[in-house]
């Protein structure tokens, strides 16, 4: 009984030393705490724990090795940005970003195209990706106006690249998918070429209205325009 109540009291202040609230025992439970705690410490990043967010924490007790990530960011010379980091950890939801490289973290929590906001999703999907950087930028921009409503998940290598295409981070095509009738409208005119299937990405719509109804020469115009390289 004595060797049990020493064993609480070590991992309590093992837990106290890693910068770790005793509320997460509750939480996750002693084994993935101590495990948490333990590689805090062994990464030396102690001092930068009391400053994440409680969902951070969690997420790296459930994914680990993140904390070692998070030590070698911070042994990399510069001053650690953990708003950046926080984000990549949150914005993988149910994804375990330990299943990506340690390089491949390192790679996007450092470039300066990448938003923070989109550095978790263009490392997912375009991390691999030879672009340029004009296209780059664009890929940014695209997945900050579209990863609420393109279901990034069901759509393949080829659909992904779509975004390359400047339309995607304009309002214009999320208006026209406020109405699954416009979709249908474009199909019929011929207008989804080039292996484009807007349908295919569309998950939910924008609660902004507007139809194509109204103006569908000037809007299809434009669609082809933005949608179909010029010779």
């Amino acid at each position: 009984m004595i060797e049990v109540i020493k064993r609480h009291l070590a991992e309590r202040n093992m837990l106290k030393t890693a910068g770790l609230s005793l509320c997460y025992l509750e939480k996750k439970g002693e084994e993935k705490c101590v495990r948490a705690a333990e590689a805090i410490i062994q990464n030396e990043v102690m001092d930068v724990i009391p400053s994440l967010w409680e969902q951070v924490c969690l997420y790296m007790m459930e994914d680990p090795e993140t904390i070692t990530y998070l030590g070698n960011l911070k042994k990399e010379g510069c001053e650690l940005n953990a708003y950046r980091f926080q984000r990549i950890l949150l914005d993988a939801g149910t994804d375990k970003v330990s299943d990506f490289s340690y390089e491949q973290v390192k790679a996007v929590y450092f470039d300066p195209l990448v938003t923070d906001g989109t550095a978790y999703s263009y490392m997912k999907y375009y991390g691999e990706q030879n672009v340029s950087k004009e296209e780059k930028e664009q890929l940014v921009k695209s997945i900050a106006m579209c990863m609420e409503v393109l279901d990034f998940e069901k759509a393949g290598e080829k659909d992904h690249m779509l975004l390359v295409n400047p339309v995607f981070s304009s309002e214009l095509l999320l208006d026209l998918l406020e109405n699954v009738n416009n979709l249908k409208i474009l199909q019929d005119q011929g207008i989804l070429v080039q292996g484009i299937h807007i349908g295919h990405f569309a998950r939910k719509y924008l609660r902004r209205i507007r139809t194509i109804c109204k103006c569908p020469f000037q809007l299809t115009k434009i669609l082809i325009q933005s949608f179909v390289p010029q010779p």
